[in-house]
């Protein structure tokens, strides 16, 4: 994962963010916006997001093959996360982060999730926009498929996949774990601090920012994903208290660099 900040923030009411944009779905304290991420961001007020944490498609689903179970499987998470071509690839990268960039204030920081395959044209494109990078953090993962190689630079965090109660709800490919976005939002968006993820998939972003006591704005175009989503978000804010062991999950040994 890829951490950079840009190169005054006052306190946000407590309330869903941008409500008045009209998002698919909403609570107290988050909102699901619809749609296509560029189209989406370009609504949103220039400098009003205080964390964006995002992860974009890989695109890693053209005819190749993992390891699940033991067994030779194809990678095929959806259409969504198909190669275009290396430069088309690139500069689709580019046009998100420049277009998170917009939104996030000045005090803000980014976070991106990525394989081999992809943070680099990550790393590229956000040296190419000017931005300063702080930190990138390997996620080693005890329980990944075979064939993980971690190249011993930057800091390494051990978290393992999400825990079945994680995906009670439902089950996305690429899903990460609570415990993981939880040490990201502590470690860089402040109390009732506004948390953007552009592909927010099943909600995972959002349901560490709620325990967090933060507020969430949600993108995603796949309807499937929205509905799981909406699910978690709303579970997560109906009021019941969340046990102290489920809110903040295993506490990893080393802290970030901020």
């Amino acid at each position: 994962m890829a951490n950079a900040a840009r190169i005054r923030a006052a306190p946000s009411p407590s309330t869903a963010p941008f409500s008045e944009l009209r998002p698919w779905a909403q609570g107290g304290r988050w909102s699901l916006f619809s749609g296509d991420c560029l189209q989406r961001l370009a609504e949103l007020p220039a400098e009003s997001v205080d964390l964006v944490f995002a992860d974009p498609p890989y695109f890693l689903s053209n005819g190749g093959f993992t390891c699940q179970s033991g067994r030779r499987a194809p990678v095929e998470k959806g259409r969504w996360d198909a190669s275009a071509g290396i430069e088309a690839d690139h500069a689709f990268t580019r046009a998100w982060l420049e277009a998170c960039g917009r939104v996030l204030k000045p005090t803000g920081s980014i976070w991106v999730s990525g394989t081999q395959h992809v943070i680099f044209s990550v790393g590229f494109a956000m040296q190419s926009l000017g931005w300063r990078l702080l930190n990138t953090v390997t996620w080693y993962k005890p329980n990944a498929s075979p064939n993980l190689s971690d190249d011993g630079e930057g800091r390494v965090w051990t978290s393992t996949s999400p825990r079945g109660e994680e995906k009670a709800l439902g089950r996305h490919p690429t899903q990460k774990p609570v415990a993981l976005l939880t040490r990201i939002v502590e470690a860089t968006a402040a109390e009732d601090g506004l948390v953007l993820d552009p592909f927010s998939g099943s909600g995972t972003t959002g349901v560490a920012a709620l325990r967090l006591g933060r507020r969430y704005l949600g993108i995603e175009r796949d309807p499937e994903w929205l509905a799981l989503a909406r699910a978690r978000l709303e579970a997560e804010s109906d009021g019941a208290p969340v046990p102290p062991a489920e809110r903040f999950g295993p506490r990893p040994s080393a802290r970030p660099r901020r």
